[in-house]
């Protein structure tokens, strides 16, 4: 396999290196499959590699001890990257309804393949794979001393991310409570990115938009306007 040049700390989450290595990924993996004849379409095998690639990036970012950490754990691998696709497909589900991606085919597969076999509790694991701790009405309740009128006001005024665990039921990501409240600026997200599953998605990952800063984390700084035009921006690309 061609060599992929390992960019340095200040660099590495850099777009560029991160498609190179997907491109590279995916031309070595075609190969393989073909040899094995396993079927697969193009614009699935473009996924995979963009996947591999984001992977890739991510842990060359880790300290070198939770690299090593790695090696000496590898038999959770197979389940963890098993949560994280199955986690994907529903981003997908999601993301399907919004007119951007309707029409990506690759997403149908996907989607196809993960929404029979989701049942409440694999949906609330799943929920924790990719959104971090969630908590229910009754945990704010009891801990943030948060009354349930008071949660579901914030609800209706898209003053806090409520993730759906059913068709009833909703979930709180805890990360965006500070001080028994949430956190300023979510219902400025909410207004450009309309889909809570993707508005904390997009709250809890690095943006190009913020000099790969996390939006959630310059909220917590107060820095409201900033994330908003951020998350307008992020729309408008279709990102």
């Amino acid at each position: 396999m061609e060599a992929v040049k390992v960019p340095t700390a200040a660099s590495r989450q850099s777009r560029h290196w991160r498609n190179e290595a997907a491109r590279l990924i995916a031309v070595e993996v075609e190969p393989v499959l073909r040899r094995h004849n396993v079927p697969m379409a193009r614009e699935t095998l473009d996924f995979v590699g963009r996947l591999a690639g984001q992977v890739l990036a991510a842990v060359m970012c880790l300290p070198s001890e939770q690299r090593i950490a790695f090696d000496c754990r590898s038999e959770i691998l197979t389940d963890a990257v098993s949560r994280l696709v199955l986690s994907l497909a529903m981003e997908l589900e999601e993301l399907q309804k919004q007119p951007q991606v309707s029409g990506k085919a690759f997403a149908n597969q996907a989607i196809a393949q993960t929404s029979e076999a989701s049942g409440p509790q694999d949906r609330y694991t799943l929920i924790q794979s990719w959104a971090g701790k969630v908590v229910g009405q009754t945990y704010l309740e009891n801990e943030l001393r948060i009354p349930r009128s008071t949660l579901h006001l914030w609800k209706r005024r898209n003053e806090v991310i409520a993730l759906p665990k059913s068709r009833r039921t909703h979930v709180f990501p805890l990360a965006q409570f500070v001080d028994g409240r949430p956190v300023d600026g979510i219902s400025h997200v909410l207004a450009e990115i309309e889909n809570p599953r993707s508005a904390w998605l997009w709250l809890v990952r690095q943006s190009d938009l913020l000099d790969d800063k996390i939006p959630l984390d310059l909220l917590k700084q107060n820095r409201i306007l900033q994330v908003a035009d951020a998350a307008a921006l992020h729309v408008k690309s279709g990102a």
